[in-house]
């Protein structure tokens, strides 16, 4: 009985250690990385986009539908262990966008979750509503013109939607940023469509630059147009659509306007999870 209890001790004591060296070294990779990484989530027919920067801080674009899809996916990226994700963000209120939520509120509790004060009233949004308030999260409004600095040199600029466009359609009044790391940069358009990319042009112009575009509304042909791709002008596009998803999604005609320039496409239904690491200067596409 007594060797029973001394092997059950030592089993008891190599799990703690093994637990313990694992906490440590992702402890130790995370105050040792240099560069930013971003990852396009695969959640379906939806959109969630988890940036880390050099300093480990972490901010999550949209959760995608509320199938369980985005803790999956999260899970696969930071491990059993690690549930620190400080800021989330809702582009806005589409269930595709926002139904995750719900089921990252089980797991992880961010400090902060920002949105553009777009409201809706489905059933994903009010349970969204009330999660934050039963787990007393930060909630603010960025307005145009905000500015994130997730540290490290990473700093993100608000750049839609503009309070004066109230009228314009849920997926107009998406909250756009525009994610910056010394010459590298990504666009996050959420399902911006080509009316609220003229808006962002006639603003903007070409300061809409951006290293990596993540493609509006999933691919939509209502999105990504070819006035919005000179502007832009950049050299990957990533989509995030279900495989065989019911709306066609991408269309064939935006394909076909990314070919025909020779911009690199790279999608969630055919990669599963797309990861960068990106320096100040280049971003690589890791395998």
């Amino acid at each position: 009985m007594r060797s029973l209890l001394l092997n059950h001790r030592r089993r008891l004591f190599v799990i703690s250690v093994f637990i313990l060296l694992l906490i440590i070294t992702g402890l130790f990779l995370r105050s040792t990385q240099h560069e930013l990484l971003i990852t396009f989530l695969d959640v379906g027919q939806g959109d969630a986009v988890l940036l880390t920067a050099p300093n480990g801080n972490r901010l999550l674009y949209d959760a995608g539908p509320p199938t369980g899809a985005v803790v999956s996916a999260l899970g696969k990226e930071l491990g059993y262990f690690d549930h620190d994700i400080a800021i989330m963000v809702a582009s806005h209120p589409d269930a595709d966008h926002i139904g995750g939520f719900a089921d990252l509120f089980a797991r992880y509790t961010p400090k902060l979750y920002l949105d553009a004060h777009t409201y809706s009233s489905s059933e994903d949004f009010e349970v969204l509503e009330k999660d934050l308030k039963q787990r007393g999260v930060e909630r603010r409004t960025l307005p145009v013109g905000s500015k994130i600095d997730l540290g490290s040199g990473v700093f993100i600029d608000v750049l839609a939607p503009e309070r004066s466009n109230v009228d314009a359609s849920i997926n107009g009044r998406s909250l756009v940023l525009h994610v910056h790391y010394g010459a590298m940069s990504l666009l996050l358009t959420g399902d911006l469509e080509q009316d609220g990319e003229s808006s962002l042009i006639e603003r903007l112009g070409n300061r809409l630059h951006a290293t990596i575009l993540k493609a509006g509304h999933h691919g939509s042909k209502t999105s990504t147009s070819e006035r919005f791709l000179d502007a832009v002008d950049p050299q990957l596009v990533i989509i995030s659509a279900g495989a065989h998803n019911i709306y066609g999604h991408p269309h064939q005609s935006t394909l076909a306007r990314l070919q025909s320039r020779n911009i690199e496409i790279l999608q969630t239904a055919m990669m599963g999870n797309i990861h960068f690491s990106c320096s100040p200067i280049r971003c690589a596409l890791l395998k």
